[in-house]
């Protein structure tokens, strides 16, 4: 009886400090905290988000912390078409963006106002890896995505330098 009170004990202990490292390290530090809230532009959805597998080099696969849930979500880059699998430069740009936004790194997701979310259900957003970089604006840079000028009118980052810069 004693031996069972140790282990449940021990097991409760376990847990409660498993479910707090993972709380935290959704929340590891004041800074990004601050940044995120002053990266974000609209008024739609801001979230610190944790990478969890690149589907191509524009759609990312996330999870965040809602409330008390841990939620997945996938999401596509705004006003940008990376090639598809089987396209010339495809494993390029997934390379590249997994070597922006690596796996289990976290980023900041600031979705179009405009456009919420995709005929697929993937939230459209300009995604910040590492706190700084706009993966968006960086696939362009590097020639391995084109902007999508027909869907220009409908999001709210038309009128941002990098937007513009490339056909908006």
């Amino acid at each position: 009886m004693f031996n069972k009170k140790i282990l449940l004990l021990f097991f409760a202990i376990f847990s409660f400090l498993t479910f707090l490292s993972i709380y935290n390290s959704y929340n590891s530090t004041e800074s990004i905290l601050v940044n995120y809230n002053k990266i974000c532009k609209g008024n739609a959805s801001c979230l610190y988000a944790k990478v969890i597998k690149i589907i191509d080099g524009d759609t990312l696969l996330v999870e965040y912390i809602n409330g008390t849930d841990v939620k997945t979500l996938k999401v596509r880059l705004a006003l940008v078409n990376t090639p598809e699998n089987g396209e010339i430069r495809y494993e390029e740009a997934k390379k590249f963006t997994e070597s922006l936004c690596p796996i289990n790194s976290y980023v900041i997701i600031d979705q179009d106002d405009l456009q919420l979310y995709d005929k697929y259900g993937r939230m459209i957003a300009v995604v910040y890896c590492q706190e700084k970089y706009n993966l968006n604006e960086e696939l362009l840079k590097r020639g391995l995505a084109k902007i999508l000028v027909d869907i220009c009118k409908k999001s709210e980052f038309r009128n941002e330098s990098w937007a513009k810069r490339y056909g908006c």
